[in-house]
Order: C-alpha cells, then structure tokens, then sequence
C-alpha cells in the first residue's frame, strides 16, 4: 500500500499536502519544547533563504519564458503548419498570458475538443507523446488545444541555460564603459628641452562631474495563472468552439492536475472525459480526492499506466482500489508496457488505444460537416 508520506520518483502537490499532514500529525504528538534563542547570524541568513528563492525562482520563469517564445516562433515560421497560436487570459490585466497551441479538426467528422497537459519540464509540443497526440487527435477530428503549465515545478525542474542578460544576474558589462581614450603622438608627449616641466594636473573623479543617467522604472511583474486557473481558461476556449464533447488528458503530473481541476472545478456538472497517463497519485491521494469531491466516481476516466513498472503498477492499484469501493462504473485501467521509462518509444502503441477508447466511449455529440 502506497501511504501519503512515502517519497515517490515525482511528487505533486497532493503529495506535498499528504506529507504536510502527515508532519503535523506527528508534531502534534510530541511534548513541546523550550524555544531556543539564535544567534543573530543565523537569523540574518534565515532571512535571506526566502529573497533567494524568489530570485531563483524569477530566472526560472524567464527561461521558461524564452523557451516558449522560441516554440512559438518555431511553429510559427514552419512552413505548412497548421497550428494556431492562442494567448489565454491575455484580457486579465497584472497576468502573463498563458500559450496554448490550438488545431483545428481535419475530417468530415468533429468528435469534440481535447485540452492536453503536459508533464514536468516540458511544454505544449513535447516530443515524446503531447506533440504526437495533439496531431493525431486533430486528424482524428478532434479540436485540440495543448497549453502551457506552470512554469516551474519544484519538484523536477530540468536544467534550463539561462539566457544571456541573466547569465551573471544582469546585463553584461561589456561596452558599457567609457570609450578608451586615443594613444597620444610622440611629439605631444614628449617634453621641450627649456621648457619648465609642467604642472600635473588634479585628479577628477569623472564618476562625481558626470551627470548619473536617470533611473528607468522597473517593468511590474506579471502574475501567473495557476495550473487550474489555466485548465479553466483552455476549457473556457474549448467551449468558445462550441465543442460538446470536452477531454482533459494529462500525461505525468499533467495527468495529477487534470485530476486536481476536475475535483476543485466541480467540472463534474458537465460531460467531461478524464484520460490520464502515468499519473502519481496512489491510494491514499485519490481516496482524499474522493473524500472532498463525490462527484468523481462518477466521471468516465482511462487511466493509463506502465504495468512492467512497479512503482507505476502500485500507485495504479491504489487508484483502482479506491474507484472500485466507490462503485465507480466509468473508470478503467489500461496497462501498456514501457511507458514510464520511454514514452516516446511507446507513445504510437499509447495513440492507438487513446483513439479506439475515445471513438467508443466520446460519440454522445458528434457533428457531420
């Protein structure tokens, strides 16, 4: 059995809440102890802890930034590309807009919309299995929409080279010093053979007679939608389409949030297809899930997972074990070997399921052109 204090290979913020509980289920059951005073030195550097991350955390979002402005130009500049380049939320002021990646359905048949989550680390157009699905579903008439998650994730952020103004905290300094002065002739500097030797001039600071530049006001920095807040707007877009059918299909932690929004969204008012890939969630977490949101034993939800993969095998029967006591009539597993290791190895063998799966359990709207 999978409890919530374990540490799994990823951890999503139902693991970080399970593991909060747990600590203080545990200091709760200890005798309190005497405070002890610190030594001003530490407490100086317990206080630079936090700038510190709030620094790190902003090159982090601005490489993020850089990443997906490059995938943007990418897509944009490719010859014959389909792909429609969204901005979500860009109406809501003081926020950073959210880039979704958007295809139009292809066929004489629209089956409904598809809001795709990416795992941890990656973006909208992932190789190893987002970017193949959004294409296929969207041959497969499909409106697809993949929309970049939070910038940083805590627990598994990928190494990222920051671009070059954060490179060192800040601009380069280079050519921004006075220009270097031109050498002097021989005859000026050499002295008259009568002539008294001349005076040596004061030293002037240049620093102190030059006037100092005016400061330039630092641009406000925007705040960013949460992953629920952006499943909300991709949903909110899908439904601009008039899309009666609405899949939300999360892969790794992408999968988690999917879970989280459906739950916390209350999205179980609505026809809504769950399909999650390698989620991270145990037992004990979709037994939370549960506990908080009813509704979602009643959701229809393939949950796909590694079976040659212990660790995915045994957060996927705690999964199933808590649907099964909650009589939960649309949930389904599927088992495909290989893709906790290598998705990518495995993503065409994942696509053909994902569509099979979708043509017989997502037909309740579908629109003839």
């Amino acid at each position: 059995m999978v409890t919530g204090c374990t540490s799994p290979k990823r951890i999503s913020l139902l693991h970080l809440i399970r593991r909060v509980s747990c600590g203080c289920l545990i200091l709760s059951g200890m005798t309190p102890i005497a405070s002890v005073s610190l030594p001003a030195s530490m407490l100086a550097q317990a206080a630079e802890v936090p700038d510190a991350a709030a620094e790190h955390f902003e090159r982090l979002v601005a490489a993020d930034a850089a990443e997906l402005k490059s995938l943007e130009q990418q897509l944009s500049n490719a010859p014959g590309s389909l792909t429609r380049i969204e901005r979500l939320g860009s109406e809501q002021t003081g926020f950073a807009a959210v880039l979704g990646l958007a295809l139009l359905p292809q066929g004489k048949v629209v089956r409904g919309g598809v809001l795709l989550l990416h795992d941890s680390g990656q973006h909208p157009d992932w190789p190893t299995f987002i970017g193949p699905a959004r294409l296929m579903l969207a041959a497969d008439g499909w409106h697809t929409l993949s929309i970049a998650l939070s910038p940083v994730r805590p627990e598994a952020t990928p190494e990222r080279s920051l671009p070059p103004r954060l490179a060192n905290g800040g601009l380069s300094a280079a050519g921004t010093g006075p220009a270097p002065a031109e050498p002097a002739t021989e005859a000026a500097t050499a002295p008259a053979d009568d002539a008294a030797p001349a005076p040596v001039p004061a030293l002037v600071d240049a620093t102190s007679t030059a006037a100092a530049p005016e400061p330039q006001p630092e641009a406000p920095r925007l705040k960013q939608f949460s992953d629920t807040e952006r499943v909300a707007l991709g949903l909110a877009w899908l439904s601009q389409q008039a899309v009666n059918n609405q899949v939300l299909l999360g892969v790794g932690l992408g999968a988690d949030t999917a879970l989280g929004a459906y739950a916390s969204l209350n999205l179980g008012t609505r026809d809504l297809i769950l399909v999650l890939i390698s989620s991270s969630l145990g037992l004990n977490e979709m037994n939370e899930l549960l506990k908080q949101y009813p509704s979602l034993s009643e959701a229809l939800i393939l949950d796909i997972y590694d079976p040659a993969s212990n660790f995915a095998s045994v957060l996927a029967s705690g999964r199933r074990t808590v649907m099964q006591r909650s009589s939960a009539q649309g949930y389904q597993q599927r088992g495909i070997a290989g893709i906790q290791n290598d998705l990518q190895l495995s993503h065409q063998a994942v696509l053909r399921s994902l569509r099979g799966w979708l043509r017989r359990h997502a037909t309740l709207a579908e629109d003839n052109r």
